[in-house]
């Protein structure tokens, strides 16, 4: 089953919106009461026919629930789209020798949002685009006006011919629906004009060092053309007659991804000597305590966002970044799971609310090396 929905929202909410965009129905609840109802009913109870379909799918553009036994869908085709230069985005090959440039800045990098916000906002999984269309280090392709819906269903795979003047660089490729500039709001109370909107579909970083595998970095010679090619989620969505499909590309993604300093190294140790941090995200509140921590103790510690605390705290056991907040649950599995073992407790931080654990954990076969901090809230 394939939702519109951020992270658990087929538990939570009505499932009718995502940040500016409505789907035109109650996803959420339809989910719940028709779909996984019905699975344990059957499972559990053994009532209804239960014939499911292979896959259940919402189909974004058209906004309706799809039935396949095959995914992707049988009945599709693989077809290709190409970055034609110019600001050009088309069914056909443009010229082989031409190619777009743009300087990327680590110190400024691009935004996942065109506004300010505390915290990490789930609705920029359909935010509007059009500021990162303005920056001059991103690029931009646009097709011509659609003269009939065209669906997309499936993994969607991205090549890339590339060079840089570094030896690293990521590479940020997003998918984009734009609307008609006469599209009409889905809330009149909303001040965003959905006329040109520019919808994010599909957005998926990729690290260049990783381009020959995970295994192990390999650096860019500078100047070189190299190939990268990588997969994007799955999605399932039309562009509907009279909207346009867009293409960015960019080399940062502040702060859903690390910035990348696009010289070939561990990027948590980009500064000899400089202690770094993981957490789930600027403003979330493990960055908070962690900030806290830093103040208490005097320290000089430097930030390394990651999306979500899971992800951070697999680098923090694996020894990339080393030090980290996570949640004393996940915690205390790892700690039993790959033998790590408190080495520091911190006092009592906040008597009236928050308690801050703050256990610096070292691997056994690597006593020098801090592993993480975890911290719980009573």
């Amino acid at each position: 089953v394939m939702g519109p929905w951020t992270h658990g929202g087929w538990s939570r909410g009505d499932g009718e919106k995502v940040g500016n965009v409505h789907f035109g129905a109650k996803t959420g609840a339809f989910y719940r009461e028709q779909i996984e109802f019905a699975f344990f009913q059957h499972f559990l109870k053994g009532k209804g026919e239960g014939k499911f379909p292979k896959a259940w799918v919402y189909e974004n553009g058209r906004n309706q629930w799809r039935k396949h036994e095959a995914w992707p869908p049988a009945e599709a085709v693989t077809k290709s789209l190409w970055l034609q230069g110019n600001g050009k985005l088309g069914w056909e090959a443009g010229d082989a020798a031409a190619f777009d440039e743009y300087v990327s800045d680590p110190n400024k990098p691009v935004p996942y949002l065109g506004y300010t916000v505390m915290g990490m906002l789930r609705d920029y999984m359909t935010d509007d685009q059009r500021f990162a269309s303005q920056r001059t280090d991103v690029l931009t392709y646009e097709s011509e006006v659609l003269a009939e819906d065209v669906t997309i269903a499936g993994p969607i795979e991205v090549s890339l011919q590339v060079s840089t003047t570094g030896t690293d660089s990521d590479f940020v490729v997003k998918l984009i629906d734009v609307y008609p500039g006469d599209f009409p709001a889905f809330d009149e109370k909303s001040p965003v004009k959905m006329g040109g909107y520019q919808q994010l579909v599909r957005g998926e970083p990729f690290r260049g060092k990783f381009r020959k595998g995970f295994e192990t970095g390999v650096p860019f010679e500078p100047g070189k053309v190299d190939q990268i090619s990588f997969a994007m989620p799955d999605a399932y969505h039309t562009f509907r007659k009279g909207h346009r499909i867009m293409v960015q590309v960019q080399s940062s993604w502040f702060p859903l991804v690390d910035r990348n300093p696009q010289v070939f190294l561990d990027i948590a140790k980009a500064k000899p000597g400089e202690l770094s941090y993981a957490t789930g995200g600027a403003g979330s509140p493990h960055h908070v305590f962690m900030e806290l921590f830093k103040g208490l103790t005097d320290s000089e510690l430097k930030h390394v966002p990651y999306r979500g605390g899971g992800p951070a705290l697999i680098d923090i056991v694996a020894g990339h970044v080393p030090i980290g907040f996570a949640d004393v649950g996940p915690a205390l599995d790892l700690m039993a799971d790959v033998a790590l073992r408190p080495t520091y407790k911190a006092s009592e931080v906040r008597k009236q609310r928050d308690l801050l654990l703050a256990n610096i954990l070292q691997r056994k076969d690597q006593p020098t090396q801090l592993a993480a901090i975890a911290f719980n809230q009573l």
